[in-house]
């Protein structure tokens, strides 16, 4: 494939394998290349595996020719955050202090992404130990933001973060305690997922902060978060705080919202979702989420203009204060003047506008 996937989702990179359009090989390649190419400027990696992630794209790509891939994300590289333990490279935690030694184990996480297929191209930069919202740390120096070098990713995931924005990889891991994956997601325009405690699994629990840690990603899109969760949550005996397995896929929660019907959601996980409408506009992405609705960005099907819808549950829509609430922010935004605010302030469940 010719085309530039460096802005391609998880699930347009899992589209692509599965119509043969496009080898985990070539997309691993290209990630590599990409790294090696913005290493120098955002410093953003304190460990590159090329070999080992090769290797890896080999396997997938073999995997998905005989139709038999792990997962969705089988051959969708990422990074682990250097917090985190991987089996067969250090851990150093952005600290002299550590040792250089390889551990024998993943840690729980990273043992989920590798049994979903997932290519590990390296380890991302932290602060010495986490400790920080920025992304500095005695072993690596400093991470920069893609955004503009003078400014910080934020921390204490700021490798990640900045891989991401930076088009390295879809997402990349990431683990928060006191909002470090919040805190870069928010400093480079991410979606930042930090799920409920105990979600995905926290072995090894070494940390003093474990009690409220949690693992997590970094992402440009929230369809990929849904697919990360789906892979790394549910139970592992060696933590006992893990909550117990979650059957859903939770891309779910766009159908319970009212957003998808349960046949869109499963074309959803497998990259086939966009051009589904909402009244006369086509849906783009998801770009944000609250109490009072959610946004989207779309294209209307004539005029061919961008613009980002917020559209109510039909839950809330039953609810007189919630609806209310709607139509006032709905309103407010509508008085702006601004080319993309849509001038109409409610859909029925029929998905048409008014």
């Amino acid at each position: 494939m010719t085309a530039d996937i460096t802005w391609k989702t998880a699930a347009d990179l899992s589209r692509l394998y599965g119509r043969k359009e496009l080898s985990p090989v070539e997309a691993v390649e290209h990630f590599l290349k990409r790294t090696e190419m913005l290493q120098p400027h955002l410093n953003s990696l304190v460990l590159m595996d090329a070999e080992g992630a090769r290797a890896a794209a080999r396997d997938s790509e073999a995997r998905w020719q005989r139709g038999e891939p792990l997962s969705p994300l089988d051959g969708v590289p990422t990074t682990i955050k250097d917090t985190t333990n991987v089996k067969g490279w250090p851990t150093r935690y952005g600290s002299h202090s550590t040792e250089d030694s390889p551990f024998a184990e993943d840690a729980a996480v990273a043992d989920r992404f590798r049994s979903a297929g997932m290519v590990f191209l390296g380890k991302s930069t932290t602060p010495e130990y986490g400790w920080k919202a920025l992304t500095d740390s005695p072993l690596q120096g400093t991470t920069r933001s893609p955004w503009n070098l003078k400014h910080s990713p934020g921390g204490s995931s700021g490798g990640a973060s900045s891989l991401s924005a930076a088009g390295v990889c879809p997402f990349n891991h990431g683990n928060d305690g006191g909002g470090s994956v919040r805190i870069p997601a928010a400093h480079t325009g991410l979606v930042g997922l930090k799920p409920s405690y105990g979600r995905i699994a926290q072995y090894p629990a070494d940390s003093p902060f474990a009690d409220v840690i949690s693992q997590g990603v970094l992402a440009r899109s929230v369809l990929d978060t849904a697919m990360a969760l789906n892979v790394t949550a549910g139970a592992d005996p060696r933590d006992w705080r893990a909550l117990p397995d979650d059957p859903r896929e939770f891309s779910d929660d766009l159908v319970n919202d009212g957003i998808l019907t349960y046949f869109q959601a499963e074309q959803f996980l497998l990259g086939k979702w966009r051009g589904f409408t909402i009244g006369k506009f086509k849906l783009l992405e998801r770009i944000g989420v609250g109490g009072m609705g959610q946004v989207f960005l779309c294209e209307h099907m004539f005029m061919k203009r961008r613009v980002a819808v917020k559209v109510l549950p039909p839950a809330k829509a039953e609810q007189p204060a919630a609806l209310g609430r709607f139509y006032r922010e709905a309103r407010a935004a509508g008085s702006l003047d601004h080319t993309n605010i849509i001038r109409t302030h409610d859909i029925d469940q029929d998905g048409n506008l008014h």
